[in-house]
């Protein structure tokens, strides 16, 4: 009887302690893994407000620049982000406005106009086309101003806006001295003369508004600035004259026509 209920007890306390055991592997194997380490995250530099925004501010400049055959430019930057469509105005040797898309969603978000010497830049900061803010270009740089800097030459004269060299010929025949000096046609001076307008450059150029004209009627180029006039050109209706002195002698044996679109002798 004895050894019975010593069996007993002693399968009764193997019994809880698989038990015990066995809750303890469930606790054990069960509980919850620990949360992994927090990962650092990549931080993303914010984009750059559009009005700020140096590509395509960039490309505008170089398109104004760039001699149109036609009247309009669209999708000047095919396969960029952005989109510019540029203009040329009746009358307008060189192109004077352009439209910017910087995110082609078929809203402009800034419009420029060639003004007053300098560029005006509109802009819809919330890309709706609402244009609530203007910068100018002038001094090679972007002013937060509502008036166009005047830039004077040393006579005090206020001038046109500084001729840049194309990147490249506009029309046949023609260098970039020469497109850099047709783009001055129609430019309009305060007194009757502007003197080395191109400053800077390995030319200099003064340009001429005799009495009576109410625009840029001629223009004196040197071109290797030795102080000998290389050419004098005559802006006229509809072409310009230019006189050459291929001997860089001041004997200007040689006449080109501006017509049509080409140059011709």
């Amino acid at each position: 009887m004895l050894a019975g209920r010593m069996k007993l007890r002693n399968f009764l306390l193997l019994s809880g302690l698989a038990a015990g055991g066995g809750a303890a592997a469930y606790v054990v194997l069960h509980e919850p893994a620990p949360d992994p380490p927090p990962v650092a995250r990549a931080v993303e530099a914010e984009e750059p407000p559009p009005a700020v925004q140096g590509g395509a501010a960039q490309d505008g400049l170089a398109l104004l620049k760039r001699p149109l055959s036609g009247d309009k430019l669209k999708d000047a930057t095919a396969g960029k982000p952005y989109k510019i469509n540029v203009y040329r105005d009746s009358g307008e040797a060189m192109p004077n406005r352009l439209k910017i898309d910087l995110d082609r969603d078929e809203k402009w978000d800034e419009k420029w106009t060639v003004k007053d010497g300098s560029i005006q830049r509109d802009i819809a900061p919330a890309d709706d086309e609402r244009y609530t803010r203007t910068l100018w270009w002038a001094g090679g740089e972007w002013r937060d101003t509502r008036t166009a800097p005047k830039a004077t030459s040393g006579a005090g004269e206020p001038v046109p806006m500084r001729a840049v060299e194309p990147e490249e010929p506009g029309v046949a025949g023609e260098d970039m001295v020469t497109a850099a000096v047709r783009a001055m046609a129609g430019r309009r001076l305060t007194s009757d003369k502007a003197k080395d307008v191109t400053k800077g450059h390995a030319y200099k150029v003064n340009l001429y508004q005799d009495a009576g004209e109410s625009q840029v009627n001629r223009a004196k180029v040197d071109r290797d600035r030795d102080d000998k006039w290389d050419e004098k050109w005559t802006f006229e209706p509809g072409r310009i004259v230019r006189e050459v002195a291929p001997a860089d002698d001041e004997q200007y044996t040689q006449k080109l026509i501006f017509e049509g679109g080409r140059w011709h002798e």
